[in-house]
């Protein structure tokens, strides 16, 4: 009975001595309403969703998923396609104050894909808020383009008011860019994807201005 009394003393000790497991810290963001359309047509939907799951020092991305309603879903684990295979899709930068509160963020991704696996279609997701001048510039798209054997099943939504962050743990003063690449770049080849699925010459200008003012998180 002593021996038993003994072990269960050295094995607590050992318990306390084994160094604590760090959680992942996950940030979420829910967007604001969109207006669908391309131009608009004033009727709102659902705005879209956001999570990065970054390691307990915030150096590593470990996950991503953005999301709409009428778009669907795009994680980190899926093919993206094989128009947009290297870097810059997605180009996902992240910036929080001392307190690990959200203060810029650039996201977009796309996925694109042809014949005969699977029928072709493309989705795409953009969201950013930079600062631009004077004022924090915000711009948000969300397309799903789906062809050939849904013709017509074509969407796009368009916002220009951030949503709200929100976090599981903190990581204070993050200066997070998953690659070195100029935001512009990937921008229009998510902005390509709404154009052809949309065939709007004067959406492209539209966005243009925004996207292309929009600097670079540093």
């Amino acid at each position: 009975m002593q021996f038993s009394s003994r072990a269960l003393l050295i094995n607590a000790a050992l318990c306390c001595m084994s160094p604590p497991v760090l959680a992942d810290v996950i940030y979420s963001y829910q967007g604001d309403s969109l207006l669908e359309g391309m131009p608009a047509s004033g009727v709102a939907v659902d705005g879209m969703q956001i999570q990065l799951d970054f390691s307990d020092d915030g150096r590593n991305l470990l996950s991503w998923s953005a999301s709409q309603a009428e778009v669907g879903t795009i994680t980190s684990t899926d093919d993206l396609g094989i128009f947009f295979i290297g870097p810059g899709n997605p180009l996902i930068e992240l910036q929080t104050d001392a307190s690990g509160n959200v203060t810029q963020w650039y996201f977009s991704v796309a996925s694109a894909f042809v014949p005969p696996v699977p029928d072709w279609y493309s989705k795409g997701f953009l969201s950013i808020n930079v600062a631009g001048g004077e004022s924090m510039r915000a711009y948000e798209v969300a397309d799903l383009v789906a062809q050939p054997r849904t013709p017509g099943v074509t969407f796009a939504a368009y916002g220009s008011s951030p949503g709200i962050w929100t976090s599981l743990g903190i990581l204070p003063n993050l200066n997070f860019t998953n690659v070195i690449s100029e935001p512009g770049t990937v921008s229009l080849l998510v902005v390509g994807l709404f154009v052809v699925g949309f065939g709007h010459g004067r959406f492209l200008a539209r966005p243009a201005s925004r996207m292309g003012a929009a600097p670079r998180l540093t």
